[in-house]
């Protein structure tokens, strides 16, 4: 059975809106503690939604069944960068090196953070939509480039700049850590 096209388009706005709270959160926390890598952070996290999307298609299509709770593991990247992080913060201000400061490091991160991005686009791509499979995969690649611009306008703004300068190498432990835990609760292991 085939989808109206409008009601695709809801389908996918709507669960692209629920699931990437955390992605925007996180996105705009990473460009702001590190206003100097932001072009390159930018990137790394399109890239990383992207490959999310598009990942989400492949596996539909290819393994049909997946169990949901195998996407847990995915918990493993954001436990990593968090006790990176906390490792930091032992050191005094001058000599801390922000952990996410490469398009690498934020794709990743995007990658692990879409836990529960996997846990809704895969149901809803397995779902006989006729041609509104593509369509969800174009809106939501169209809603990844929308967050990055969203979280660098929110990361840019000088009172952002500020407080992640003040308290950033504190705040991205505490977002990596419950990263971890809602990667667990999303695939239904917590």
């Amino acid at each position: 059975m085939s989808a109206s096209l409008g009601s695709v388009l809801v389908l996918g706005l709507s669960s692209f809106a629920v699931t990437n709270v955390d992605n925007a959160i996180t996105a705009a926390a990473q460009q702001a503690a590190v206003p100097a890598k932001r072009r390159s952070l930018r990137r790394g996290q399109l890239v990383g939604n992207l490959i999310l999307i598009l990942g989400c298609w492949a596996v539909a299509a290819a393994l049909g069944e997946l169990p949901t709770w195998s996407f847990a593991v995915l918990a493993v990247i954001p436990a990593w960068f968090c006790v990176a992080a906390i490792r930091v913060l032992r050191h005094p201000a001058e000599e801390r090196r922000v952990n996410v400061a490469r398009a690498t490091t934020a794709a990743l991160v995007t990658i692990a953070a879409g836990g529960d991005n996997l846990a809704v686009y895969l149901p809803l791509l397995r779902r006989d939509l006729g041609t509104g499979a593509l369509t969800l995969v174009l809106t939501w690649c169209a809603c990844a480039v929308a967050l990055v611009w969203l979280a660098t306008l929110v990361a840019s703004h000088p009172k952002v700049e500020a407080a992640a300068e003040r308290v950033g190498h504190y705040v991205l432990p505490i977002i990596y850590a419950a990263l971890v835990v809602l990667i667990l609760a999303a695939s239904g292991v917590l």
